[in-house]
Formats: structure tokens, C-alpha cells, sequence
């Protein structure tokens, strides 16, 4: 999930990009359905309210540092 302020779509051309002065973030999830990660993140205080708006990346590692291998199970 990647959390990021909304902004307005004037401020770039590039979704991926962020714009000036708006911060971006991510949260790992792990050993949750996409539903239940879906309504955890929609019952979040900040995307409830419109503060930041919330995008699920589901990705599939290959590798990680040993202190996060328990991810790659």
C-alpha cells in the first residue's frame, strides 16, 4: 500500500511522481486477503477523512534482507 497526499493532478503530469511539498510513505502487509487489506486501509482515519489517498501494489519479492525473509513465505 502506498499512502500519499492527495494533490492536485496539475501539479504533475507523471502520477508517479511527487509533487513539491507532498510527502509519500508505504506499508508492507503480510498474511492478509486483498479484501480484508482493502477494508482495513478503507476504515484507515487518514484515507477515511481524505488526507491521503491509499494505492494496494500487490508484488511478488524474490529476495530480501534476512531480517524480512519471513515475507518471502
Amino acid at each position: 500500500m502506498i499512502l500519499r497526499p492527495d494533490a492536485d493532478p496539475k501539479d504533475t503530469d507523471d502520477p508517479q511522481l511527487t509533487p513539491p511539498g507532498h510527502r509519500r510513505g508505504a506499508v508492507l502487509a503480510h498474511n492478509t486477503s486483498a479484501e480484508d487489506l482493502q477494508r482495513r486501509v478503507a476504515q484507515d482515519p487518514f484515507v477515511a477523512a481524505d488526507v491521503v489517498t491509499a494505492d494496494i501494489v500487490e508484488i511478488a519479492a524474490g529476495q530480501a534482507d534476512d531480517r524480512l525473509k519471513f515475507l518471502l513465505d
